[in-house]
């Protein structure tokens, strides 16, 4: 079988779906070999951050700036199609919430949240336009639609009726990286290295108005107040359309808050700003997945984290969950891990063992099983 795998949406600063999407053109390129497959990923030309090493594996670069949305939005409907009818694939998939229209081969789409259906108010404009138009036609041409979670599973079946049968659950994994640092020296050494504080709270994420990042500025205020402790709060993630709202909160609380913003992330770096954190904490009112709360569970670190979405889900029991809007839960539960021992080590055991049920070597052998019965299915139930 020939897969024409679309990772279009690759650019230079990937964060969240272009993380998820790199992370599986990786590991489906790393298990190609021995399936009898060939794998061609597409990628900008200007694509350089990584290879894709793997046998059987061809990447086939695109002389497109596919950082502009609308020419890339073109190239897939109008180009695509016949690209793939010339590379011979058998198969094409679409991680992106969205597939060409016109595919001349059966197609499988990656749809990792509904929020343009469920929450328009927490999405971009462009993103609204873009997937409230494409997303349906999408959806009902795809042979089988690829979700993260049940929680995902379930909106897409309420918000596009008619596509439950051909969805299949497929989780994101957690990538090796992300691993506890234990030794002293070590962890001093990146933490002067990154300048982070001594003692911190995490939260890793866009300053999206959905991560709820306003209620946490408050929370960790009030904690400050209520205790004497240490601690920081570091916000680690690109700017976004709640990064106003949140410098506002953060000037009005003075130079003295304890408050850091990083901006985005080096992807190097991430791995010890999660090692080296007290606490990570996930605030968020809606998730298709949750990635982060892994991650940190991944690197040893304790996890309070939000009952919304499909967050639960994700984390099991090895996160302290908590309503979203539960003010006193998050303040008492902060303080608790940060000061509790015996529970703190508790939560560290149990996020190591959560963690260490997802890798992405994991999804690609799901995301290839479910190729094999989209490919060996006639036309998609309905």
């Amino acid at each position: 079988m020939h897969i024409l795998f679309n990772a279009m949406l690759l650019n230079r600063r990937c964060s969240g779906v272009e993380h998820a999407i790199l992370n599986l053109a990786q590991a489906l390129a790393g298990t190609n070999a021995g399936t009898g497959d060939t794998l061609t990923i597409l990628v900008p030309h200007e694509w350089r951050n990584c290879d894709f090493p793997g046998d059987g594996v061809r990447v086939h670069r695109i002389r497109l700036p596919a950082h502009i949305r609308t020419l890339r939005i073109a190239w897939e409907q109008a180009v695509l199609p016949g690209l793939a009818r010339s590379l011979k694939a058998d198969l094409v998939h679409a991680p992106g919430y969205v597939l060409p229209l016109n595919l001349p081969v059966p197609a499988i789409l990656s749809v990792y949240d509904c929020q343009v259906f469920t929450c328009p108010h927490w999405c971009r404009l462009a993103n609204r336009i873009h997937y409230r138009l494409l997303m349906p036609p999408s959806v009902a041409r795809a042979r089988r639609i690829i979700v993260p979670s049940a929680f995902t599973q379930h909106e897409l079946s309420q918000c596009l009726p008619g596509a439950e049968l051909r969805t299949r659950i497929v989780p994101l994994g957690v990538s090796s990286v992300f691993v506890p640092i234990t030794d002293p020296s070590q962890r001093d050494a990146l933490r002067r290295q990154l300048q982070l504080p001594d003692h911190y709270i995490l939260h890793v994420g866009r300053l999206d108005p959905r991560k709820n990042l306003d209620s946490l500025v408050r929370w960790f205020t009030q904690l400050r107040a209520r205790h004497n402790l240490p601690h920081h709060l570091v916000l680690a993630g690109p700017p976004d359309r709640d990064s106003a709202r949140i410098a506002g909160l953060l000037d009005a609380l003075g130079p003295d808050s304890r408050i850091h913003r990083t901006g985005r992330i080096d992807p190097a770096s991430l791995p010890a700003f999660y090692a080296l954190a007290d606490l990570f904490v996930y605030p968020s009112r809606h998730e298709g997945f949750g990635l982060p709360p892994l991650e940190a569970m991944a690197s040893g670190t304790p996890v309070i984290a939000s009952t919304a979405g499909a967050i639960p889900e994700v984390t099991g029991d090895a996160a302290i969950g908590l309503d979203p809007d539960d003010a006193t839960g998050w303040i008492t539960a902060m303080h608790t891990v940060l000061t509790d021992g015996p529970l703190r080590a508790a939560r560290i055991r149990l996020g190591l063992e959560r963690a260490r049920r997802f890798s992405w070597e994991q999804t690609a052998i799901q995301t290839r099983t479910v190729y094999r019965e989209a490919f060996n299915t006639g036309s998609a139930p309905s």
